[in-house]
């Protein structure tokens, strides 16, 4: 009814040109919509408000449209984007002295120091808001708070206090009549007993809160009270009614996310993992492994699962493109692999193998402490790969986008990394030994428990968030064999996804054809009035030259000036091979090419910087993508997702493989291996994985490249092909 009402309303504003009144009616009609869940629909009407209010210059309506954007993306966990618009909107309410604005800014802003687990900060920002809800005497407001305050004592694990704040509000809601807030506080106190193990009463103010979610509409927040029950029925053993709350979360969860944009689902379904993790848990529990896997299979990478169907013309996906074991049947049968499926859920790390004859294993990898969950093992790689150590003889291009970000640049680590200025500090000796026990530590805890079945002679790997940037090539058994030496390896964002790459025929991607991009000259380019340079990458130009030699026409080569980003995207649309040897930043998910026209200096990104929307723009139809540029297999960690960066864009694009790299590699031992590779991809006709497998042995087993330094980088991701 309100939506309809706001509608009417906007269509008398506009008919009598009442531009103020128009933006107020978009905000209502934001708000209705976050209500429902629809978060595109509310997020064009908050534009839509906020560009009206800009235009006829009322500051009010501009800090209460930035409001509604950052409730908004604080609801989708965009939490830096959320925090951007609230500070604007904090400010501009503190310039008009809008005590009512900022009341309502310091709640989102409180919010937002939730989500990102700064504590303090939150009840700081949140008591603000209440002594100006006291103050203006809103008592809708001071419940608010209240339950808010709550909600961030029951994460600090204060439950008193939660209960003290949450019953506050309650008290408030009911004497003022607000059903919707009344149905908040019962899930809050919910939420707390659920935390202090009271699962009865957990259900009976959840179930409450859920009653009244219904009555009143409050569909966006119906999903969580769902998985709120589910789990307190499995701890109660309530099984059958904990499988229904579970699915009902997950489908809740699937019509939010249905018509959202890919950067809007990535984050929503990080924050909805926890929906198929929680059903998957109590599956294992019930000794259902096989659909316990599909389960955790259905929340992976399905952003990317949604970009394929898109890129081939299919709008949504559907039931029919869920993963079941029929088609994991299909799939064994087509690759003739064995694949490693890794899920962890709390302290556990979670293994199915898929032996390539269609036999299932499940088996449990080494639990993690309690206090690090899943923390230590990204920990683990970290440590390992954090100082590699490297000889002052070797060259290395910065093929990174330090030149241009410099203390910008992800991290200290990252930039330390895509720089090459770890040298060892103290003893080097004792560095290797550590480096050396725990690569044998993770191939303890993730390939030791199903090693004895790995039948070779691939494994496809499909790991889960930061563990894609375990380099599994190097993993060690208690003997000191690398798993590389006894298999090829290959990684796969989800089943689903190289599923879907598979049922698509061969003749959807171009079959013949090559474009190869070296050394770009960028030159010159001033951001934020400072003017910074990127260097010639020289060992980038002799790459794309031997690489240019191996390939069969018809190719393209553009070097430096010629290597333009709208050449570029003109020839990477229709050709089976894709090499680009230049500088980039995988977390930003850019690559950097020469100006479509020549400049002094280059002052917009637009027309150097290639991105991830470019590409996911163009289509390709590329057998194989090679990066050959910095850190190209790292990006943005998302459990649900995996790692969002260059290489998830071009799978997403349309090619059916990116070949990319975890770490800078020096350049003589870069030109080993891509003299190897492609010599066998190309002339050998060997696969991509088996063109890679030969490269990484002949430098694991050279006198000079032996560390791993020099090989494990490299790793294969999405479908294996060939080049015939």
């Amino acid at each position: 009814m309100c939506i309809k009402y706001h509608e009417r309303e906007m269509e008398i504003r506009r008919a009598t040109a009442d531009r103020r009144g128009e933006g107020r009616c978009y905000r209502a009609l934001g708000y209705d919509y976050i209500t429902l869940g629809h978060y595109k629909t509310s997020i064009e009407y908050f534009e839509k408000a906020l560009e009206i209010s800009k235009v006829i210059g009322c500051k009010k309506a501009q800090s209460h449209s930035y409001t509604g954007l950052g409730n908004v993306y604080l609801a989708l966990g965009q939490y830096y984007k959320a925090l951007r618009y609230q500070e604007e909107s904090l400010r501009i309410d503190e310039e008009i002295e809008d005590r009512d604005g900022e009341k309502g800014s310091y709640t989102i802003l409180s919010g937002i120091y939730r989500a990102f687990g700064q504590y303090e900060k939150a009840i700081e920002y949140q008591k603000k808001a209440l002594e100006i809800c006291i103050e203006l005497k809103d008592r809708k407001g001071e419940a608010a708070s209240y339950n808010n305050l709550g909600s961030i004592y029951n994460a600090l694990g204060q439950y008193d206090a939660s209960v003290h704040f949450q019953e506050k509000a309650l008290n408030i809601r009911k004497d003022i009549g607000d059903r919707e807030g009344e149905g908040i506080s019962y899930v809050n106190l919910g939420n707390v007993q659920y935390a202090l193990g009271q699962h009865e009463k957990a259900i009976d103010y959840l179930e409450r809160g859920l009653e009244i979610f219904q009555e009143t509409g409050l569909k966006g927040k119906e999903h969580l009270v769902l998985y709120g029950l589910a789990m307190s029925h499995f701890q109660e053993k309530s099984f059958s009614k904990a499988s229904d709350y579970f699915f009902g979360s997950i489908e809740g969860h699937e019509n939010l996310r249905k018509y959202l944009k890919d950067e809007d689902k990535l984050s929503l379904d990080d924050q909805g993992i926890s929906f198929y993790k929680g059903l998957t848990e109590m599956l294992i529990f019930l000794g259902k492994v096989d659909d316990a896997l599909c389960t955790a299979e259905r929340r992976r990478a399905r952003a990317l699962v949604d970009l394929l169907f898109s890129n081939f013309g299919i709008q949504e996906v559907n039931k029919s493109s869920e993963f079941t074991l029929s088609s994991l049947g299909s799939l064994l049968e087509k690759q003739r692999s064995d694949f490693l499926f890794i899920s962890i859920i709390t302290k556990q790390i979670n293994l199915w193998l898929m032996e390539k004859s269609g036999k299932m294993n499940f088996k449990i990898g080494t639990e993690l402490s309690a206090n690090e969950k899943e923390k230590s093992l990204r920990d683990l790689v970290a440590i390992t790969l954090k100082s590699l150590p490297t000889d002052d003889r070797e060259e290395y291009d910065d093929r990174s986008l330090s030149g241009i970000y410099e203390d910008e640049s992800s991290t200290a680590e990252e930039k330390s990394e895509a720089t090459i200025q770890h040298h060892f500090r103290g003893n080097e000796e004792e560095e290797e030994q550590e480096r050396a026990a725990n690569l044998k530590t993770l191939y303890q805890m993730i390939i030791a428990p199903v090693a004895d079945r790995i039948q070779g002679p691939e494994i496809v790997i499909v790991p889960e968030g930061g563990l894609f940037l375990v380099p599994f090539a190097a993993l060690q058994d208690s003997n000191g064999n690398y798993l590389s030496k006894e298999c090829r390896i290959r990684l796969t964002p989800s089943l689903t996804s190289l599923q879907v790459i598979q049922s698509f025929p061969e003749n959807n991607h171009s079959q013949a054809g090559a474009l190869i991009v070296g050394d770009p000259t960028v030159g010159l380019v001033k951001f934020d009035g400072k003017v910074r340079v990127l260097k010639p990458l020289p060992n980038a130009r002799t790459e794309a030259d031997m690489v240019s030699r191996y390939v069969r026409p018809p190719y393209v080569k553009l070097i430096g000036e010629h290597a333009t980003k709208a050449e570029v995207l003109k020839r990477i649309q229709d050709v089976a091979l894709v090499h680009i040897a230049a500088h980039g930043d995988a977390e930003r998910g850019e690559i950097a090419l020469a100006p479509n026209e020549r400049t002094t200096v280059i002052t917009r990104k637009e027309d150097f910087m290639l991105t991830m929307e470019d590409i996911a723009k163009v289509g390709i139809k590329a057998k194989l993508v090679v990066l050959s540029c910095c850190n190209s297999g790292r990006g943005k960690i998302m459990t649900a997702e995996g790692v969002v960066g260059i290489a998830r864009a071009f799978l997403g694009s349309g090619a059916r493989s990116v070949l990319m790299s975890l770490w800078p590699v020096n350049d003589a031992a870069t030109k080993v291996f891509m003299n190897v590779f492609y010599r066998s991809l190309m002339r050998d006709q060997k696969s991509a994985s088996e063109a890679l497998h030969l490269s990484v042995m002949k430098l694991r087993e050279s006198d000079i490249y032996n560390h791993f330094r020099h090989w494990a980088a490299f790793v294969l991701l999405g479908d294996d092909v060939k080049f015939i």
